[in-house]
């Protein structure tokens, strides 16, 4: 357990036994150098002093290969240790410096290279002299996997971790730790090679078993099981499974509590996904609670910026943009700018190249300029981040559809439901086409098109749209979530418009069941006024129906009558003006689109929004 006390052993030794060495000296002798060199290599490495152990390493291969030449077994275990010691020297460089600009940029680094080099010899060396099934061989074999999955070559690690995994069982069974940490490596692997959700049952599956074997032989209260909760938390939180990624992460973080204490890394990393977890059930005092812990966490750590890893700056900046995230979800709309900007100029500090992260920065800053209605604010942030995700990604995955939604609902705020439909079935399509038929997204796409339907009056669309998002949302999210509680609410406006007030009533139940669930006043309050209001009459026509219609509805038909007050100043100063004729002729076709030409036979619409030709005929 003394590495010091080891380390002076093996000098002894090594000054003892080179004294014995002279031109004349047997190979024995030689040998005896070799072998405490390569022990003294192997100490450097466990202590963290990888530059004297690499030296003490080449020392050891030139001795065995100019007295064995260098095809021996003595030289497949030091070139196996050499490649170790690259392949960690490596990853600490990539820990100080910016990261690359693709994941493939580890690749070209020195020590990688050169660790790839050195495995690959030890595996040629241990299949010769000792067999294929050895297990040498599988940890070689692990070790080149682990490599490969650092750089991000996921498909070469998975089938490196799966040859190790089928030897070490072959030769050792299937309960023991090596075979725990090769199936929690693959897991992480699959995660990472699975991009459609659906697919993740195998990682789960891997996952699960680690965590068998490992709580099995080690008790529940170890690094390793808490490694592996942590990770199987994160595959639970990518298919929305957020209860069962809840109890992962919370065991997880009471066992990194345990073994590494309350000020840990790891402990940091799993509040921050614990956080987000929190915030997505709407619990969101506990998931502030949990953003600021793992932040005081990650500035204790990194306590100097200047002087920090950039995977330290970069475990601040996750946290701070997931603050900024979940502030904005809470309502409090400039501190959620204030956390994006700081996220911003830390980046801008490191020198750090705009990339998706930014994307997906100035994609959430769009999303918080939308709530405080600064629609020029949300367009240009929205535009920006679209642009840096086609530059990355292309305009076909989920990430692009997402920003296309966004830009969709300022059309929506501004009452221009054409062209929010527009785009809202173009972020539709590409849902459909790189996302499960049943993922969440589609759903919230179905929902925001039902309520643009609903703004217009297509009552029938809007209920087609909203039983379809309706379906998916529960099937995500169960029936206690808030936007199911939304979708309820929606369907039951369109049934009481439509004047069936009894399914109405069920549905406005429903939705109110679950804001009692959350305690959410405001929206309990809506509902509770709405079911006061129903009646049981007769169905009510459009205008009489206007009451239970939703704020957006109203919040558009006042945009527009603004507009309408807008020409109707131009007209005072120049009626002529083709300006003027333009505005009428697009505010008229707005109004048209939402169906107020039905409202027209109950109310003299012109008279109300005090129009042109009845306060001032031409």
């Amino acid at each position: 357990g003394s590495y010091e006390k080891a380390a002076q052993c093996f000098i002894e030794a090594l000054e003892e036994r080179k004294a014995l060495v002279d031109e004349n000296s047997s190979k024995e002798h030689n040998m005896n150098v070799a072998n405490t060199l390569y022990g003294l290599g192997q100490l450097h490495f466990a202590m963290g002093a990888y530059d004297e152990g690499m030296e003490a390493a080449n020392d050891a291969q030139r001795t065995y290969a100019q007295f064995l030449g260098n095809n021996n077994l003595f030289v497949a275990y030091v070139r196996r240790l050499i490649g170790d010691i690259h392949g960690v020297k490596a990853m600490k460089f990539f820990d100080d410096k910016a990261l690359p600009e693709s994941v493939n940029g580890y690749e070209d680094d020195f020590d990688m290279v050169l660790a790839k080099e050195c495995y690959r010899d030890a595996l040629r060396l241990f299949k010769m002299f000792l067999s294929s099934e050895h297990e040498e061989v599988a940890g070689v074999l692990f070790s080149m996997g682990s490599i490969h999955e650092s750089c991000g070559n996921y498909e070469e690690a998975e089938w490196h971790f799966a040859e190790s995994l089928r030897i070490h069982r072959k030769n050792f069974g299937d309960n023991n730790l090596t075979v725990a940490t090769l199936l929690h490596s693959l897991g992480i692997v699959y995660s990472a090679l699975r991009n459609e959700e659906t697919d993740l049952d195998d990682s789960i599956f891997l996952l699960e078993e680690s965590l068998r074997i490992r709580t099995s032989l080690l008790g529940f209260d170890n690094e390793d099981v808490g490694d592996t909760l942590h990770y199987l938390g994160c595959v639970h939180a990518r298919l929305y499974d957020n209860d069962r990624a809840l109890e992962c992460y919370k065991e997880a973080v009471r066992i990194r509590r345990i073994t590494n204490g309350d000020f840990h890394p790891s402990v940091g990393k799993t509040l921050n996904n614990l956080g987000i977890i929190y915030a997505r059930k709407r619990s969101f005092q506990s998931a502030l609670a949990c953003l600021e812990e793992a932040l005081n966490i990650r500035k204790e750590i990194d306590s100097n910026l200047d002087k920090s890893s950039t995977k330290d700056k970069e475990e601040v900046l996750n946290t701070l943009f997931n603050m900024g995230s979940l502030q904005g979800k809470m309502g409090e709309y400039n501190k959620s700018l204030e956390s994006f900007d700081q996220v911003i100029k830390i980046r801008k500090s490191m020198c750090m190249k705009d990339d998706l992260n930014v994307a997906n920065i100035l994609h959430c800053m769009g999303n918080i300029y939308l709530h405080k209605k600064l629609f020029v604010e949300a367009r240009i942030s929205y535009e920006k981040s679209l642009g840096l995700k086609k530059l990355f990604l292309g305009d076909g995955n989920a990430s692009y559809s997402n920003t296309l939604h966004g830009i969709g609902k300022i059309h929506h705020e501004n009452g221009e439901f054409d062209e929010a439909l527009a785009y809202y079935e173009e972020s539709l399509w590409i849902r459909k086409l790189c996302l499960d038929k049943d993922h969440i997204d589609i759903g919230l796409s179905l929902f925001s098109m039902g309520t643009a339907r609903l703004c217009r009056c297509d009552y029938e669309v809007s209920m087609n749209f909203y039983t379809q998002a309706l379906r998916i949302l529960r099937l995500n999210l169960g029936d206690d979530h808030h936007d199911v509680a939304k979708a309820f609410q929606s369907i039951a406006t369109v049934y009481d418009v439509t004047g069936k007030f009894m399914d109405a009533e069920k549905c406005y139940k429903e939705a109110l069941r679950v804001y009692k669930l959350e305690q959410n006043e405001d929206d309990i309050i809506k509902v509770k006024e709405a079911l006061a209001e129903l009646r049981e009459n007769s169905p009510r026509t459009c205008v009489d129906s206007m009451h239970v219609l939703s704020h957006e509805f109203f919040v558009s038909i006042g945009r527009l009558v603004m507009r309408i007050a807008e020409v109707f100043d131009f007209y005072l100063v120049d009626p002529s003006t083709a300006f003027v004729q333009k505005s009428i002729t697009k505010a008229s076709s707005n109004l048209e689109n939402i169906g107020l030409h039905s409202i027209v036979t109950h109310i003299d619409i012109k008279q109300r929004l005090c129009l042109i030709d009845d306060t001032h005929p031409v």
